[in-house]
């Protein structure tokens, strides 16, 4: 596959995962009933999940975004939304799936990049 169509595809994922995240995100803030926040996390997981289907295993293992969304599905599921505030800000911000204008600034991307896959 053409290395910048598998970036246009990543970012688009990216995008499409932070969207969620700050759906998510957002239904936790407002205190939304959890069945509401759970459907939230599916569409959140399967985003992550497909972001996981076009990069490496190892340029994510570099990063703590599979624990963090680890953590947000355990404690969401378990009805103890309280505890995943810092979990959720990783997948909205910190590990670059913030929407912005260039997604090569993320640095999951740029390990993605350096990487040659």
């Amino acid at each position: 596959m053409n290395l910048f169509i598998l970036e246009d595809e990543i970012t688009k994922l990216l995008r499409k995962l932070e969207r969620s995240a700050f759906d998510l995100k957002s239904k936790m803030d407002n205190k939304t009933s959890i069945e509401i926040v759970r459907g939230r996390l599916e569409v959140f997981y399967t985003n992550y999940e497909d972001l996981l289907s076009k990069i490496h295993p190892d340029i994510v293992k570099k990063t703590n975004l599979s624990r963090h969304v680890s953590f947000l599905k355990k404690y969401i599921e378990s009805d103890q939304v309280e505890n995943t505030y810092k979990d959720i800000e990783v997948p909205a911000g910190i590990y670059g799936v913030v929407l912005s204008s260039e997604a090569t600034s993320y640095p999951i991307y740029s390990k993605l990049r350096k990487s040659g896959s």
